[in-house]
Formats: C-alpha cells, sequence, structure tokens
C-alpha cells in the first residue's frame, strides 16, 4: 500500500524537515533533494523508528570543476601528465575536507534516517531506474516478511553538473544535459492503511544487452529523472498507472499500481 508520498526540486528547503539546523552544512544537493521529498512523503505519518526501513537509489555523483581541478593540479608530474603517486600523496589532501559529505550516496541515507529518526533495515543502490526498482522489490519484500510496518524508497538524482553531464555525452548515444533533471521522490508504503494513496499491483524487471542502449522515459516530455522517475510520475499522473522506464544500462522495470 502506497500510503506517503512526496517529492523535491533543486530550489527547495530542507531546514523545515532537518533534526536540527547544524546539520545543513553538511548537505549537498543530492542531500537535501532526498530529506525534502522523504520529509513530505511521511508528514502526518506515524512511523515506528525500529520498524520502518528505508531503500534508496541515488543518482550519479555529482562534481563540478572547482571540486575537481586543485585536485588534479597537485596530481600532475614535472611533463603535465597524471601521476598516480603523486595523486596519492599529496593530489587527494587538497580535496575540501567536507567533500565526500557532499557527494557519498550513502550520506544521502544518513540523512534521511537522521531526520525522519528511522533506525530499522537501509539499503542504497546506484544509479539509475533499474536499481530504484531493485530498492522497491527489497521494501516490498520486507513488508511481506513482516521485517517492517513501514518502508520509505526514494530515488535521487542531483544531474545537473560538469561530471553527471560529462558521463552522459559519453554514452551512446549521447544523452543531452538539457534533458538532465535535478530531482528526488519518495515513497512510503506500508503493510495495511485505512486509506492508501495507491496499491502496488505488478512489477518486473529485464535486462537488455546492447551496445547501444537508448535511456527511455514516458511521459512524453523528453527529461530523464533516473531513480527519481517512478516517484515522480505517481506523484504526478492519474491512476491507474502502468509506468515503464529503461536505463543506459539496458535495464528495463514496469511497475502497475491502481486505485485501492
Amino acid at each position: 500500500m502506497l500510503v506517503g508520498l512526496g517529492t523535491a526540486g533543486a530550489g527547495d528547503d530542507p531546514a523545515p524537515f532537518l533534526s536540527s539546523p547544524k546539520e545543513a552544512k553538511y548537505l549537498g544537493l543530492q542531500d537535501r533533494l532526498g530529506v525534502v521529498a522523504a520529509g513530505r512523503a511521511a508528514a502526518g505519518l506515524a512511523l515506528d523508528p525500529d520498524r520502518t526501513g528505508l531503500f534508496l537509489a541515488v543518482g550519479h555523483l555529482p562534481f563540478d570543476p572547482p571540486d575537481i581541478d586543485r585536485v588534479l593540479a597537485a596530481s600532475l608530474d614535472e611533463d603535465g601528465d597524471f601521476s598516480l603517486p603523486r595523486f596519492t600523496s599529496v593530489g587527494w589532501t587538497r580535496a575540501r575536507p567536507l567533500l565526500a559529505f557532499r557527494c557519498l550516496p550513502n550520506v544521502v541515507a544518513y540523512h534521511i534516517a537522521s531526520a525522519l529518526g528511522i533506525r530499522g533495515p537501509c539499503s542504497v543502490g546506484y544509479p539509475g531506474p533499474g536499481q530504484l526498482h531493485a530498492a522497491l522489490e527489497e521494501a516490498v519484500d520486507a513488508l511481506a516478511e513482516g521485517l517492517v510496518d513501514h518502508a520509505v524508497v526514494g530515488g535521487i538524482a542531483a544531474q545537473r553538473n560538469w561530471l553527471v553531464e560529462h558521463h552522459h555525452a559519453r554514452l551512446v548515444p549521447p544523452v543531452p544535459a538539457d534533458t538532465l533533471v535535478e530531482a528526488a521522490g519518495v515513497m512510503v508504503l506500508a503493510r495495511s492503511a485505512d486509506a492508501p494513496l495507491a496499491r502496488l499491483v505488478g512489477m518486473h524487471a529485464t535486462f537488455e544487452p546492447s551496445p547501444s542502449v537508448a535511456w527511455e522515459e514516458p511521459g512524453g516530455d523528453g527529461l530523464r529523472r533516473g531513480p527519481a522517475a517512478l516517484p515522480v510520475a505517481l506523484a504526478t499522473r492519474a491512476l491507474p498507472l502502468r509506468h515503464e522506464v529503461r536505463g543506459p544500462d539496458g535495464v528495463r522495470c514496469a511497475t502497475t499500481w491502481e486505485v485501492a
């Protein structure tokens, strides 16, 4: 049963959802997106901290040139070539101390768990819609086995930065930067509910190996939301809904949702 649903965009303020205002300085964009979407999805719900699980898929690691340039500059040899010995001895130390906290996928899970007070099972996948589908399957299994009473399932994608845009430009076929969206969507599923928002009635995934796989998302707007695609679709489209997406890794996923 779907009992909570929340989405977030790049300009949303996470402050109202944080357990402590001091945490804000540690949040990167993907952390802010996840905290806002999760806070909105859980609003009004009574979640038992020990009986609530967190299942996430986080998109490609975000980096911008200012974060990388000084590391690279300190890692070059006398001929201007990259030197692994220099990188491992000096270059890596030029990164800002808090940089890792702003880009690692599992840090998003920490901030969401802290904001919602979750202490149940947790898993983090990376980096596409196929991994969000795997997170959903794991959440459904945990609910069916009675391991949790609620499952917070989310997809977070911070994609409008140099490193992520560069990666997608190298794919075959390439993904234009202006189709990449910074978005997050979080679903809260429950074992039972008096007035659920929707019911999940089917899901399956297949792998389609190909030397060049097109990234396909429904909606008709040509935008790519990656692991956030499914929860955003649930928040913006009418039920019943069949959502099918194929990521650039060739994993095709489909879920079917009906009015509860």
